[in-house]
């Protein structure tokens, strides 16, 4: 690393070349020979002249290549259950205890009022 700092005079220099090479392997241009790469495969795998799982396999290897940024992100994002020191949360504290009921103003809105049924017309 000393060494390519010295040449282009820049501390990030190679966090930059990783950025191009990664930018490279996933950019456009790589997206399209992965595309036309399944195309043919395909074309092959239904004349008879390649194993369907050969083609299989290098479709996984594509998604598995296109995929590993998220991929490892998803695995680097997941931290160990927190430990509670007893004090509830705020996303806690902001529903009632269950025996509470909160003001409804709505509450006997769909109950049928009962009135006083009128006398018959003689």
């Amino acid at each position: 690393m000393a060494d390519l700092q010295v040449i282009t005079g820049d501390p990030n220099a190679l966090a930059a070349a990783v950025a191009w090479v990664t930018g490279a392997l996933l950019g456009s241009a790589a997206t399209t020979i992965a595309v036309l790469a399944v195309a043919a495969l395909g074309a092959l795998t239904m004349a008879g002249r390649l194993p369907a799982c050969r083609a299989i396999a290098t479709v996984v290897g594509c998604a598995i290549v296109f995929a590993a940024g998220s991929i490892a992100g998803t695995l680097t994002e997941r931290r160990a259950i927190p430990v509670s020191d007893g004090t509830p949360s705020a996303a806690a504290a902001a529903y009632p205890p269950p025996g509470a009921q909160a003001y409804d103003p709505f509450a006997g809105a769909a109950v049928p009022v009962q009135r006083e049924a009128l006398p018959p017309i003689h």
